[in-house]
């Protein structure tokens, strides 16, 4: 955790350093520098795409998670738990985020990482319930069924963005029909 975190705390600090030569005196912009994700994706041989979505993280991270990276870089909670807390907070307005820390953070490290997502979804919803409502109907407006052919001629079935309420029910007709194929004879388990 400890070298992930130095190494996300390093890419917010090339993001906020504006270029310069050997004799440039030492500089730090209020604002991200335009081409850091690709300096970040030469140094580190990442993809663009790849260098920009771990530089937006660490610049979260770093910025309106600093509590909960404080803790990720003294080892309490490990990366899995604080990207938890990226992928939830970090789009939110600061008094939730601050709010939804004030009741995690001291318990994060002997939760799961399923009991925090938990918990965290909880408390902002709890918080923002207005917002939680509008991100719901905006998750729905991008809802999809996709089905896919694997190489060994076998298919795949994927619901995303759907209500979780569909998902749901979507989810104990399949197993449904996995009952019937098992009640036929089929050895293997409904995993």
């Amino acid at each position: 955790s400890a070298h992930e975190a130095g190494k996300l705390a390093t890419m917010a600090e090339v993001a906020l350093s504006p270029p310069g030569d050997a004799k440039s005196p030492v500089e730090r912009s209020s604002e991200e520098v335009e081409y850091a994700a690709c300096e970040i994706a030469a140094a580190l041989t990442l993809t663009r795409r790849a260098a920009e979505s771990d530089l937006n993280d660490a610049m979260i991270m770093t910025g309106r998670l600093r509590r909960a990276w404080e803790q990720f870089a003294s080892g309490a909670i490990g990366p899995k738990k604080m990207q938890e807390y990226v992928r939830q907070l970090g789009h939110l307005e600061s008094d939730i985020i601050y709010e939804v820390l004030d009741q995690t953070l001291e318990q994060a490290p002997t939760l799961t990482k399923g009991q925090l997502r938990a918990r965290i979804s909880r408390l902002v919803m709890e918080a923002d319930s207005d917002g939680a409502a509008s991100s719901m109907a905006e998750g729905l407006r991008e809802r999809r069924l996709t089905t896919h052919s694997n190489p060994d001629f076998t298919g795949m079935l994927g619901i995303q963005s759907a209500h979780p309420i569909d998902v749901y029910r979507a989810s104990r007709y399949v197993d449904g029909l996995a009952m019937e194929i098992k009640n036929r004879g089929d050895e293997r388990t409904m995993d």
